[in-house]
């Protein structure tokens, strides 16, 4: 038993907990290159590298199968997916919409104290991006989209966005890599702050769109400039 495998009284919580924790890095090492697109998954190393068994491996990679993160065909082995151009046009049109209604509905009924939050929020990341420091950035620019749509007050649509962002947020990632798109994300969400500040819905939904549309296009960029996976 590993060191991330201690048993106790609360077992079943605990490898609820160590799942949890093994889908997470795996995850975070695919939406940040860690792990490249087509590179074979090989459980025994990264069992290793997380101090967790084989066990907890295989089912995380279960998980990310389901998610659409990692392939594994039968009697070949995982491997990371590769983000293809058809689906990232078809992902981010649905984003970009889910996303703007959000947006739309929390301009429309968000209080004072989460705006002076979210605003709060907002200037964070702006420091992060003066800085250069992409990794926060990315994490904090996350957790806002995030919580314009926890804002929006509809768990149908928060639901569905969840299940979007597991396959988008690897993308999302790339897309800040171009120094000018970079810019030009954090103007939009200059933008929408300041609709939400004004109180101006429409303006919200038409911002929102045009961002996620943007960053679709500039994850479109980037894999279209990458090599060839064989």
């Amino acid at each position: 038993m590993r060191s991330g495998e201690k048993a106790t009284a609360g077992g079943l919580l605990d490898r609820s907990s160590l799942h949890v924790r093994v889908v997470d890095a795996l995850r975070r090492m695919i939406v940040t290159g860690e792990l490249a697109p087509g590179e074979r998954i090989v459980e025994s190393d990264l069992a290793e590298r997380l101090g967790v068994s084989r066990t907890p491996m295989r089912e995380a990679i279960k998980t990310l199968v389901l998610d659409g993160l990692v392939d594994s065909p039968i009697h070949r082995g995982a491997r990371v997916k590769p983000l293809e151009l058809s689906e990232v046009d078809a992902l981010f049109e649905v984003i970009a919409i889910v996303e703007a209604l959000a947006a739309e509905q929390a301009t429309r009924r968000i209080d004072p104290a989460d705006l002076t939050d979210l605003l709060a929020l907002h200037d964070r990341m702006h420091d992060f991006y003066e800085q250069g420091d992409r990794e926060t950035y990315f994490e904090l620019n996350t957790t806002i989209h995030e919580r314009i749509v926890a804002l929006a007050g509809n768990p149908i649509l928060s639901d569905v966005h969840a299940r979007l962002m597991l396959r988008a947020r690897r993308g999302r990632y790339l897309a800040i890599f171009s120094a000018d798109r970079w810019r030009q994300a954090v103007a939009e969400h200059d933008a929408l702050m300041a609709a939400m500040r004004d109180g101006d819905a429409e303006k919200a939904f038409d911002v929102w769109r045009a961002h996620l549309m943007n960053t679709g296009e500039a994850v479109r960029q980037s894999i279209s400039a990458q090599p060839a996976i064989r």
